[in-house]
């Protein structure tokens, strides 16, 4: 499983996009070369479950706001929309 991303200035690709843990490549070509980075072998969970800890504790500031998440879940409801799907709340 794969994604590719082309562009006017090169292409992305990534191996591996929803479970990057699995050892996932990402690839970027472009005019100046290519470049490619390999993921840690970690689940993307992991790193949800620590940023919600340390929103918690206090010890980071919360990443995305109130109003962020209600425009992010209006997106998502436009995309099931947009699919054919109903959405979370039909």
């Amino acid at each position: 499983m794969g994604l590719t991303i082309a562009g006017d200035g090169g292409t992305l690709r990534v191996s591996f996009p929803y479970h990057p843990q699995m050892g996932a490549c990402i690839t970027v070509k472009g005019a100046h070369g290519r470049l490619t980075e390999r993921t840690a072998k970690r689940s993307t969970y992991s790193y949800h479950l620590e940023a919600f800890r340390d929103a918690v504790r206090g010890s980071v500031a919360v990443e995305t706001t109130p109003a962020a998440a209600m425009h992010q879940m209006r997106t998502l409801d436009e995309i099931y929309t947009a699919a054919g799907m109903s959405t979370r709340s039909s």
